[in-house]
């Protein structure tokens, strides 16, 4: 792990003490018994940021494996974790339209790599951002090299990378393929388009199908509905590693309980039958918490194009067997024209050609 007390390309505070503001905040962090590393510097990177009215951003470069704390303390317990999950869902619940910054700092302190953190980070800038706040640039990485497409693009070139994540966008037409990886063969293709924006809910198509804003399942056309989650998030970097759990109400009522562990493990470049984009690859490991059933999946996201996701595979295990598997890729993408009300809807013979892209499996 490589901790800066600032963010890339920016000066760090000399502090008004013995130490600097990003030191001092680390001596108190680290000292925090069983506190994993990652968390320790969260703690940090929010009182910094916060105690510099986001003048300073510390940043974190890792590719940790394992878990790490300075000062030792008592070991994983998974019937505590889903107590903490359930107890952390109702409180998140109440805070998605938070308007203070006071409740989600004390949300995001409490358990800074937990199943909602990022979520609740992602509304905090939304609100300091409100209240003036103008926190500092990270220098953008440099690409991976000249992309062959950029779908979207009005002169066919590649756009310069900025580094800034872009959001969903009216009109927005994404179109995926879906290839079974035990036999080859493609198995489905669906098309959405982004009807409007909605608070923290994306809607699609005709409005019975939502995502929130970072692409992550809310509601199927079927009527299966998914608690919130953060298995696609709002900032990517390398060695980045976070959790994920929500549950899953079918729509005949039959629930599922998933949790993941996810890293981003590489930054990369991609070909698909869209084009080739400079990705980042993210895999996650879970489990089907009822049925025992595991669960790998390896995504790839370039945030800086687009929020919807370019490729997605799943393996499905049992026992260690694997007994099933598909990938979802991007197969074409339009930013297309904003539609201004419903009425631009897909029209009925439309939406039975396009069922919508959902898989309500996890």
């Amino acid at each position: 792990m490589l901790a800066y007390a600032t963010a890339p390309g920016n000066t760090a505070d000399d502090g008004e003490g013995a130490h600097g503001l990003y030191t001092e905040n680390l001596l108190k962090e680290m000292k925090v018994p069983g506190a994993p590393v990652e968390d320790v510097f969260k703690r940090v990177r929010l009182a910094v940021r916060r105690a510099s009215e986001g003048a300073q951003i510390p940043w974190e470069s890792t590719s940790l494996e394992g878990d790490f704390a300075f000062v030792a303390g008592s070991g994983r317990d998974l019937s505590r974790e889903q107590k903490e999950f359930e107890a952390d869902l109702a409180t998140w619940n109440s805070l998605r339209e938070a308007k203070d910054p006071e409740p989600l700092e004390a949300f995001i302190r409490q358990r800074p790599s937990g199943k909602f953190a990022e979520l609740a980070q992602h509304r905090l800038d939304a609100v300091l951002r409100e209240r003036g706040e103008k926190p500092v640039q990270a220098a953008p990485p440099p690409p991976l090299g000249p992309e062959m497409c950029v779908p979207g693009a009005a002169d066919g070139k590649a756009a310069s990378y900025s580094g800034k994540v872009v959001s969903f966008r009216p009109g927005e037409r994404y179109t995926y393929r879906t290839v079974d990886l035990v036999s080859q063969t493609e198995t489905a293709r669906s098309t959405d388009t982004v009807l409007r924006i909605a608070g923290d809910e994306v809607l699609y198509n005709d409005g019975s199908k939502v995502s929130d804003l970072f692409g992550n399942n809310v509601r199927a056309p079927d009527g299966t509905s998914w608690t919130p989650y953060q298995f696609f998030i709002n900032d990517y970097a390398l060695g980045k590693r976070w959790p994920a759990q929500f549950i899953v109400t079918r729509a005949d009522g039959t629930k599922v309980n998933v949790r993941f562990e996810l890293r981003v493990a590489a930054r990369e470049r991609i070909t698909l039958p869209a084009g080739t984009f400079d990705s980042y690859r993210i895999e996650a490991r879970g489990v089907d918490l009822g049925s025992g059933v595991q669960l790998d999946r390896t995504a790839w996201v370039a945030p800086e194009r687009m929020r919807g996701f370019l490729a997605m595979e799943n393996l499905v295990r049992k026992g260690g067997a694997v007994v099933g598997g598909e990938r979802i890729e991007l197969a074409d993408y339009a930013a297309g024209a904003a539609l201004a009300t419903p009425d631009a809807a897909p029209s009925a013979a439309k939406k039975a050609k396009d069922p919508g892209g959902w898989r309500p499996s996890y």
